[in-house]
């Protein structure tokens, strides 16, 4: 059962995840395996928090837009077209992960290792980078200021890369160029393109309340203030990976 274990302790680290928290350890030498054995990763990453779903004009039916996002998301050609460009030009595989509606103390261990098992695959063929989100439902976010026609989520998601090359073990870490920027970006990009009427925010961060509050109510700030984070994140990719040796645009 060692391996059980392990996969239900990784999937319990990542759902107590503050709001707005993720981990990562893309810095670490993911060294590839000899012949016969499975490649190891290069990079991987988990971020889980509850986001709330905000109107930036008129009001909007969240449960729509959410079950929507759960949808069309992970095929939207657009959304594709932006991760690659976050990742250096690299092909990224989005996937959305379907959970259990069941509360993690009310599930099996055989349950929650199946369900990690999915999030920590490795890429499929000719995908150097995975990418996959799993949707929750959440309870209304408890705050002063909690508008009550915000529709709050639990958004889970885990990133795992491969590279064709392998990666010096040069220190540092990819700054900017977080999983929960990518999952944050790539999101609320959708809604923004689509014309959804509303984002995604999280506690703190790029897409944090404060920002929020700072950007205040308008499709055309935040469309300005998501592409400048997209070519930051994209900069950050680059430096940072392109500088250990992988081959990026």
């Amino acid at each position: 059962m060692p391996r059980l274990a392990a996969l239900v302790g990784m999937f319990l680290a990542t759902v107590v995840l503050l709001p707005g928290c993720g981990s990562s350890a893309p810095t670490g030498a993911g060294k590839a395996t000899g012949a016969g054995g499975p490649p190891k990763p290069h990079a991987a990453e988990s971020f889980g928090a509850v986001l709330v779903l905000k109107s930036i004009g008129e009001p909007v039916d969240g449960k729509a837009v959410l079950a929507e996002l759960k949808k069309d998301w992970a095929t939207d050609a657009e959304t594709v077209a932006l991760l690659q460009k976050l990742y250096g030009g690299l092909p990224v595989k989005l996937e959305i992960v379907q959970r259990s509606e069941k509360k993690p103390n009310e599930m099996k261990l055989e349950e929650i290792a199946a369900e990690q098992e999915r999030m920590v695959a490795l890429p499929p063929a000719s995908f150097p980078i995975v990418l996959r989100v799993a949707f929750r439902p959440a309870a209304p976010v408890e705050e002063k200021d909690a508008d009550p026609k915000d529709e709050p989520v639990s958004v889970e998601s885990g990133l795992i890369a491969v590279f064709a090359q392998q990666p010096s073990d040069k220190a540092g870490d990819p700054g900017d160029a977080t999983l929960t920027n990518a999952t944050m970006l790539a999101l609320n990009d959708y809604l923004l393109r689509k014309k959804k009427g509303c984002v995604l925010i999280q506690e703190d961060g790029w897409f944090g309340r404060d920002t929020f509050k700072k950007i205040g109510p308008g499709v055309e700030a935040f469309r300005k203030y998501t592409d400048e984070k997209a070519d930051a994140f994209a900069k950050a990719f680059r430096e940072h990976w392109g500088g250990r040796g992988v081959e990026v645009k």
